[in-house]
Formats: structure tokens, C-alpha cells, sequence
């Protein structure tokens, strides 16, 4: 997953702020889903985080507090910040698959911080029959130039197939299954 530190600093010069303190949200907007909310008091420095959001993904930072104003109490979105989070820098994409195998072409870009992960071949059929699997070390394939095909023997045109790859990846579909990525470990 992706991590944000935030640290917000609030001035109320004027005291209308609620003693009752700020929430702070983060929303993905892709899906409008809440992912993140924390109710800090003493409101004036406040330092957030969070590694649950998701890769090249954008989100909205809300901080909203009551205020009051001749005597009526008022609620408002005092801060809201749209960021976009950045790709972890790893790919997959299918070279070719056969009877005989299924080819996949990873990729790396530089500034990835991904070491290594666990590529599993999964028959859809059944997501609990493991058809493959491979280690994949990206540390290595950086060194050589971030790109390599990885070959998995069987008979794939037999099963519909899925990868998992550990990873916060979106879900592509082969031609003759799909494949989705999940958990890759970081450095």
C-alpha cells in the first residue's frame, strides 16, 4: 500500500472554532469511499497518516469543525485538498500464452522501491488450484534495465487462469482468464 504524512496547521485568530475539535477525512474520489478518518482535539498543529491508500490513485483531505458565529453554530469544510498518490512503478502485461505456456512481460521503473514479490497462476475455475507460480525479484530486473519475461510451462489453454501477484494492482483480464495483483513487498 501507499502511505501520506500530512501535518495541517489551523489559525483561528478570531476564537470561532469549536471546542469540540476537527475531523480529518480522506476520501477516494474515484469512488467517493471514505478510507480514512481520525477526530483530533487541540486542532491548531496536527500531524496525520495513513498506508491504507492505493497506487496513481486520487483522494480528497478534508479537515471540517464546527465553528460558531453570533452565537449560532455553523459547520464547515475548512480545508479540502485533492492529491493524487503515485504508482508503485511496477507492470505486468501478457507477452503470449499458448497450450504449452504463458509468457509475461514485468517491468520496473527506477524510482520503484518494490524488492521482490510472488507471482501465482491460479485456475478460475477453481481459485484455490494453483496452475504456477515464480518468485520475482525486481531488484534484479532493475539491474538489468528494468524489463524481463517471465514463462510459466502447462497447459494454460485448459483453464481460464488469474494471477495474483501481491500488489496493490488493478485486475486485467487475459484472453483466456485474468489475472489480478496483490501484496508485493516493499524495501
Amino acid at each position: 500500500m501507499v502511505s501520506v504524512d500530512a501535518t495541517i496547521e489551523i489559525t483561528d485568530d478570531d476564537g470561532l472554532l469549536s471546542e469540540k475539535g476537527v475531523d480529518y477525512s480522506i476520501i477516494e474520489r474515484g469512488t467517493n469511499k471514505l478510507v480514512y478518518k481520525v477526530h483530533k482535539e487541540g486542532v491548531f498543529d496536527v500531524r496525520i497518516g495513513t498506508d491504507i491508500l492505493s497506487p496513481d490513485t486520487e483522494y480528497t483531505l478534508i479537515a471540517n469543525s464546527d465553528y460558531i458565529y453570533k452565537d449560532e453554530t455553523y459547520n464547515k469544510d475548512f480545508v479540502s485538498y485533492i492529491f493524487r498518490t503515485d504508482s508503485v512503478g511496477v507492470a505486468f502485461k501478457k507477452s503470449y500464452i499458448t497450450e504449452e505456456e504463458l509468457a509475461l512481460k514485468v517491468s520496473i521503473e527506477e524510482y520503484s522501491s518494490v524488492t521482490s514479490g510472488m507471482l501465482n497462476v491460479y485456475a478460475a475455475s477453481d481459485p484455490d488450484t494453483e496452475v504456477a507460480s515464480s518468485g520475482i525479484d525486481f531488484a534484479q530486473i532493475k539491474e538489468n534495465g528494468g524489463l524481463e519475461e517471465i514463462v510459466f510451462p502447462g497447459a494454460f489453454l485448459q483453464h481460464r487462469v488469474y494471477c495474483d501477484a501481491g500488489g496493490p494492482f488493478r485486475r486485467r483480464h487475459f484472453p483466456h482468464g485474468r489475472r489480478s495483483f496483490q501484496a508485493i513487498h516493499h524495501a
